[in-house]
């Protein structure tokens, strides 16, 4: 039985006889068809007399595609008795040209929708079908997917980057004392003939122990210097140096206030009388021995050990005399090995009076200082 083109009455009329080619679709602008409108009917029925929706339960005619219900949805394919979907003409209307046939005689193609058979073993398109709207982005509705849209990325860049953060201050951290100091120093105490810790003033009993500084605090301030007759100072060298287990173990000697007398007969003994230079009106040369125990890898550097002479905050360095007893000019020894030699420091005769006179003694590069009283024994 013959199939006629039926378009719906919101539809420009079609050209007589006009049948859709292949590949047709109607021009979104005209509007879906009417809910369950039939664009296909049977020949024998009149025109617009199609508005209802296809009868469920009949059985399909063999020689054509069972007829479909055109969706409502605007630009949805039409679709022809055989299934296949078409594509909408392109045109300028408003010149009165036919809508259905833009630069383009349909009369002429080929229309095989009538009296076809259905394919083995194929099975009728369901009615009511309806394609997928799929926009240029890929999504229904238009919708880009998350991974494109551009607050996606910051939020993962924020996150990134408050990890590196982290991650760096975590590393960075750690004890802020061991940061601050290269190297250490400590001190040891020594016994007197008694066999009782020792002090600067003789020792005391009762209540006045108790004000006293305890052995970790003596030697860490010029206003609580250690006690040279009781403490030794170790050294130890910084963990960045080439033998970070290193260690000096300095202990301050005796002070030879005025040494003017010793010293230029030392010279002239040795044979270098030239050497000697009479101090300043008012100076004297004052001297004191000093002791080194080396422990480390390699030899000792007659340079990690230093030794100030300071006065109400001022400091006098060391002279460099040609005595073959300075400290400067002896060997230096290697681990377990001893070097002996003395400081020399010209200063006042005032300043040799003074009973506030204190050392401030380094070891290695980068050590915190240490003060020894200065005094005679």
């Amino acid at each position: 039985m013959a199939l006629r083109f039926n378009p719906p009455p919101n539809w420009p009329a079609p050209p007589e006889g006009f049948n859709p080619p292949p590949g047709w679709q109607p021009d979104p602008a005209w509007g879906p068809a009417p809910e369950g409108w039939q664009l296909w009917i049977e020949d024998s029925v009149p025109d617009g007399s199609a508005g209802s929706a296809p009868q469920a339960g009949s059985a399909p005619d063999a020689g054509w595609a069972p007829t479909q219900a055109v969706p409502t949805g605007a630009s949805a394919p039409v679709a022809d008795p055989t299934g296949q979907s078409a594509s909408a003409p392109s045109g300028d209307y408003a010149a009165g040209a036919s809508p259905y046939a833009a630069n383009m005689n349909y009369a002429q193609s080929p229309t095989p929708y009538h009296n076809q058979q259905q394919a083995p073993g194929a099975s009728p398109q369901a009615a009511g079908w309806q394609p997928i709207d799929v926009t240029q982005a890929g999504m229904p509705g238009g919708k880009k997917p998350v991974t494109k849209q551009w607050w996606f990325w910051t939020i993962i860049g924020v996150v990134v980057l408050a990890l590196v953060i982290g991650i760096v201050v975590a590393l960075s951290g750690g004890d802020d004392d061991s940061d601050n100091r290269s190297s250490s120093t400590t001190t040891s105490s020594s016994s007197n003939d008694n066999g009782t810790s020792g002090n600067s003033s003789g020792g005391s009993s009762g209540g006045d122990q108790q004000d006293e500084p305890s052995e970790d605090e003596r030697g860490t301030t010029l206003d609580n210097p250690g006690d040279p007759q009781e403490q030794m100072i170790t050294f130890k060298a910084s963990e960045y140096s080439d033998d970070p287990d290193a260690t000096l173990e300095v202990e301050i000697g005796s002070v030879e206030w005025n040494a003017n007398a010793s010293l230029k007969k030392e010279l002239t003994d040795s044979g270098r009388s030239y050497a000697w230079e009479e101090p300043p009106s008012g100076s004297v040369y004052m001297r004191v021995p000093v002791s080194v125990v080396y422990r480390g890898k390699g030899q000792m550097s007659s340079g990690w050990l230093s030794v100030d002479f300071v006065v109400d905050g001022n400091t006098t360095e060391p002279e460099y005399l040609y005595s073959s007893k300075e400290f400067r000019t002896q060997d230096m020894p290697r681990s377990g090995g001893k070097a002996e030699g003395y400081f020399t420091f010209l200063i006042s005769e005032e300043d040799a009076e003074s009973e506030e006179a204190r050392f401030a003694v380094k070891g290695f590069y980068g050590t915190d200082e240490y003060y020894m009283q200065a005094k005679s024994f």
